[in-house]
């Protein structure tokens, strides 16, 4: 039997992370706007309307998930910002060192960012100073934070690599 896997997505919001996972059925998805968008949903609100005051409770919640989908050796995507090494390292520590760790990155220009946040077709905006501290802060992953794999989104497909 092949090792369990995770797949930290990394990326500022708008860069295409939760896009690229959206159609896999092999990986439990991990993700606090899922959460979020579920709660807004149920309450009859909007992502915006709900989020300040569920965040902390989401990402509560998502920890308690990921925990869960480790504790059953699930195969695992986080879709979050996972923005800088030391977030990284944080959720890397929950995950067993059986584990195949592996970092996908999501990179786009300030200004492609800025213009999607304002699309159409998007169920959440980010504020736009909350937007560029975000990307300001992040910081490509590398395999010396403790990954087996770091790949670029934007060439694989959601899983398209060999992760045995």
């Amino acid at each position: 039997m092949t090792s369990p896997s995770i797949i930290m997505l990394c990326g500022v919001p708008t860069s295409g992370k939760s896009s690229w996972c959206k159609n896999n059925t092999d990986f439990t998805i991990i993700s606090s706007d899922n959460i979020i968008e579920n709660y807004a949903s149920s309450v009859g609100l909007s992502y915006n309307e709900v989020f300040d005051d569920y965040i902390k409770e989401a990402v509560s919640l998502m920890l308690e998930q990921l925990k869960y989908a480790v504790a059953l050796d699930k195969n695992i995507i986080c879709d979050q910002t996972h923005l800088t090494p030391k977030v990284r390292k944080r959720k890397l520590k929950m995950i067993p060192e059986y584990y195949k760790k592996v970092a996908v990155y999501f990179e786009i220009s300030k200004d492609e960012m800025l213009k999607r946040n304002h699309n159409e077709d998007r169920t959440k905006t980010v504020p736009q100073r909350v937007l560029l501290q975000m990307f300001d802060a992040y910081k490509r992953p590398s395999v010396e934070e403790g990954f087996d794999g770091v790949y670029d989104g934007q060439f694989i497909n959601c899983p398209d690599f060999s992760l045995s």
